[in-house]
């Protein structure tokens, strides 16, 4: 078992049709066991440490959760590039590196070079270039001009690259899905927050298949760009979730390369009561929230619920996705599900294993 767990996804087929899907995690509660009790100060240094993925925006969640808990006030400014510059790195590796693997393509050396360049602590401006044309086939400047649906499509139909080849697959594969998840962005958690962080301190088991308002949700470029011309013009036109969710994470790569740098990256930090608070940051794969509880200095409760708690709960976005599905070839079924995890973006590994369903 990896150290940092692993998802473990199980589809039943029955009559040619997905009957099952079970979502096992078994990522520890590194939070309850390694921050809760803890000095503030060693929280804080700790976190980046701990969380060898998305280790920044970690960091920033937490420094929010705990100065909200001591009422303190926070520089938003410092969490929106640190975040911003995270993002850009994960979201380089994810389409660059993850994307072409599930092509079953080597990735491209030019998409190696980018996402090297790509993890310096600022990408500068080459870097982004590189990036832009790896993953586009044209320069930063030009990505974010790709705001309409039917210029998407000839981009879809026309760019050398593996981002195009695997989003123009999805296009190809993506069957209708009833019963999506709602989105949720970190702007809408200040309704109802107070008993929701109540939940979960009180039930670990919340932490790891966490509900808003009493539903899975899914979180994610696609949640935080509700208002985005393109997105909006491929839902007119009836995309699929699967289709919409990686549009949106590639418009969302294209507003960065063009400038426009954490635009849809928000944060923010809710003081829960006297003692407690909330921090929220939306990061390369979603919402990710730390909540805290401080006294004397010293965290009496920690929390962190991230993106892939959200989106790969056992009703969620992944087993709405492929629940119900049509799939008479069961290798067929199984690179699809790639395809749909590597779309929601976990931050840990995840296996896929095909079954055939018992009983009738």
């Amino acid at each position: 078992m990896r150290p940092e767990g692993e998802l473990r996804v199980t589809l039943a087929l029955r009559d040619g049709r997905v009957a099952g899907c079970d979502i096992v995690s078994t990522r520890p509660d590194v939070a309850r066991l390694l921050l809760q009790g803890r000095p503030c100060a060693e929280v804080l240094a700790a976190l980046p440490r701990l969380f060898s993925i998305c280790g920044a925006s970690q960091a920033e969640a937490g420094r929010l959760a705990l100065a909200a808990a001591q009422g303190q006030a926070v520089d938003a400014a410092a969490t929106a590039a640190a975040v911003a510059d995270e993002t850009l790195r994960e979201t380089a590796h994810r389409v660059l590196l993850d994307w072409p693997r599930v092509l079953a393509e080597a990735p491209a050396p030019q998409a190696i070079d980018a996402v090297r360049a790509a993890r310096q602590p600022r990408p500068d401006a080459a870097a982004r270039e590189g990036i832009a044309q790896a993953v586009f086939g044209m320069p930063a400047a030009a990505c974010r001009a790709l705001d309409n649906a039917g210029d998407f499509a000839q981009w879809l139909a026309d760019a050398p690259t593996a981002a195009a080849r695997f989003v123009g697959r999805a296009s190809r594969e993506a069957q209708a899905v009833q019963g999506e998840v709602p989105l949720l962005a970190g702007t809408m958690l200040a309704a109802g927050i107070e008993a929701w962080a109540t939940r979960a301190e009180h039930d670990t088991a919340f932490i790891h298949a966490p509900l808003w308002q009493g539903s899975p949700a899914e979180t994610g470029p696609l949640a935080r760009l509700p208002q985005d011309p393109l997105l909006k013009a491929l839902a007119a036109g009836g995309a699929p979730r699967l289709v919409l969710r990686l549009a949106a994470r590639l418009r969302e790569l294209a507003l960065h390369l063009g400038g426009d740098a954490g635009s849809a990256l928000a944060s923010g930090a809710l003081r829960i009561r006297e003692d407690t608070g909330l921090g929220w940051v939306e990061n390369a794969r979603g919402l990710l929230v730390h909540l805290a509880s401080v006294r004397d200095d010293r965290t009496m409760l920690y929390r962190v619920i991230a993106p892939t708690d959200w989106n790969f709960h056992p009703q969620g976005a992944l087993a709405r996705a492929l629940h119900g599905r049509v799939a008479t070839d069961a290798a067929q079924l199984e690179r699809h599900a790639r395809l749909v995890v590597d779309a929601l973006d976990p931050c840990v590994a995840c296996s896929v294993q095909i079954t055939e369903a018992r009983g009738a």
